[in-house]
């Protein structure tokens, strides 16, 4: 085992240099790409009101007025003294997510020493995540991923360093911060799930006490649940709100699959290494005496399993960290000096890599020249604006959520999201607001599969409410990636001949 000494200057120097090229990536879409998502408002609200409450509550989610529980509290806590020093606004939350993932890339660092990698396979990990664009956009989003994802990688750094030095005090650590990533997000569980599968596996025939270890592994868990279960005023809006959380995610077996192999159809050198270096990872685990190979293989094999069956668009982020360090391990094995292919590898990670730095010309040039005009957000918004008169009641759906630019009006819209907990409450929604508008900013096609099932159940639950969905006006372009909205007003029945 060689020892992992501290950082040389040439480390630093191309760390801070790849920093940079991070940040530079990240700040040239901060507000542009990824869209503004719904969830990133709704969060937000939540954490406003711990501000303004004293707990995660938000009136944009009919049912969650009095709590937010369908989520672990601890993000919403951190971002409320956030909101207080800097304003109630998309474009502070965005810095912050993006500042966690730049700590997220120096803990991929430092992860990747730790398991005992070469130089040249640790600074090839750090350059492959730190350029990978759905790390970069997605971990942008204003939600809690990125902050669980940090603690989860430093707590494995933390258990790994007790597996190597017997030390009980970094285990001590790695345990709060398991606890602390699961109070984050649900999937903050890769974390012991990868500690507790090295230990029952990777201390197996030694005189280690796997039980004991095991034990102190799982009880973060246990407590981080606890806490999250006790933490709600209202355990009958617990469970609602969880139940509605598990439904929204199960999807059948392949269309969760198919949907996480689609995010790498503009990067399809990177999909192809993913096995690579999966299958490489588990290679390493039966060369030498070293435990730390396993520990790198169960990371990646967890994380990208969980993400690919439970997916969603950010979550790619809680993978990435790990595949990084796998495909850098996967070049480095076929870059070595005197490899038959070695050529072929350093071409291989070369065009990884323009395609990576293509995909961020592509997006700058489509928002930033092309579709300057048809994606300005505040614009759009005000158009928006425009067609609703001050103080309505008002629905909203779809990328990018119009909330930041109808709050930013100050025409006094009271704001709901088509996210309906029950069929009752979306009945119940219908019947307060006055007008639904659906945005869309991916597609040019009227007939987006999205935008048909959004307006679909809008109109199925005015009919229940005994109202009328009436498109008054389309705004914007019928291109792809330009801002576009269906303006509706819900109107009872009987009033639909005044139209």
């Amino acid at each position: 085992m060689r020892k992992v000494n501290r950082l040389t200057r040439q480390d630093r120097l191309f760390i801070a240099g790849v920093s940079v090229a991070y940040l530079v990536l990240s700040m040239s879409l901060l507000l542009s790409w990824p869209l503004f998502s719904p969830d990133e408002a709704i969060f937000a609200d939540t954490a406003h009101n711990v501000l303004l409450g004293g707990h995660p509550s938000t009136t944009l989610v009919a049912g969650m007025e009095s709590g937010s529980y369908w989520q672990p509290p601890a993000w919403f806590y951190c971002m409320a003294p956030v909101i207080g020093l800097f304003g109630y606004d998309i474009l502070p939350l965005r810095i912050v997510s993006m500042l966690v993932g730049l700590l997220v890339l120096w803990a991929t660092f430092m992860l990747a020493r730790r398991l005992d990698l070469s130089t040249w396979a640790t600074r090839t990990c750090l350059v492959l995540l730190a350029l990978n664009p759905n790390f970069v956009t997605y971990v942008k989003f204003a939600r809690m991923d990125g902050l669980c994802v940090l603690l989860t990688i430093l707590g494995l750094v933390a258990y790994a360093t007790s597996s190597v030095n017997g030390k009980a005090l970094p285990l001590a650590g790695g345990i709060v911060l398991f606890g602390l990533a699961v109070l984050t997000h649900p999937l903050g569980l890769i974390g012991p799930a990868t500690a507790g599968c090295h230990v029952f596996v990777g201390l197996r025939g030694t005189k280690k006490p796997r039980t004991g270890t095991l034990f102190w592994i799982t009880l973060p868990v246990v407590i981080a649940v606890a806490v999250w279960f006790l933490f709600a005023g209202n355990h009958t809006d617990f469970w609602t709100q969880v139940r509605f959380q598990m439904e929204r995610k199960s999807r059948p077996f392949p269309a969760s699959m198919i949907s996480f192999a689609e995010r790498y159809r503009t990067l399809p050198l990177f999909g192809l290494l993913i096995p690579a270096g999966l299958l490489n990872s588990w290679t390493r685990v039966s060369h030498g005496s070293s435990r730390l190979p396993l520990l790198l293989a169960l990371g990646a094999t967890i994380s990208t399993v969980v993400v690919a069956l439970s997916f969603e668009i950010p979550y790619h982020v809680y993978c990435l960290p790990f595949l990084s360090i796998a495909c850098a391990g996967f070049l480095e094995r076929y870059s070595r000096d005197k490899h038959p292919i070695r050529v072929g590898a350093l071409v291989a990670m070369i065009a990884v890599l323009c395609n990576f730095v293509a995909y961020f010309l592509f997006f700058n040039y489509e928002f930033h020249w092309a579709l300057r005009h048809e994606t300005d957000y505040g614009t759009f918004t005000a158009k928006i604006a425009e067609e609703i008169p001050q103080g309505s009641t008002v629905c909203i759906a779809g990328y990018p959520s119009a909330y930041w630019g109808l709050i930013g009006v100050n025409r006094g819209y009271r704001l709901l999201d088509e996210t309906f907990l029950s069929d009752s409450l979306g009945i119940q929604v219908s019947k307060r607001a006055e007008w639904f508008v659906v945005v869309n900013g991916l597609t040019s096609r009227d007939d987006s599969p999205d935008v048909v099932s959004q307006v679909d159940m809008m109109q199925r639950y005015a009919a229940k409410a005994g109202k009328t969905c009436i498109l008054m006006n389309f705004i914007g372009e019928r291109r792809r990636f330009a801002y576009s909205a269906r303006v509706f007003r819900l109107l009872p029945r009987e009033g639909m001949s005044a139209f």
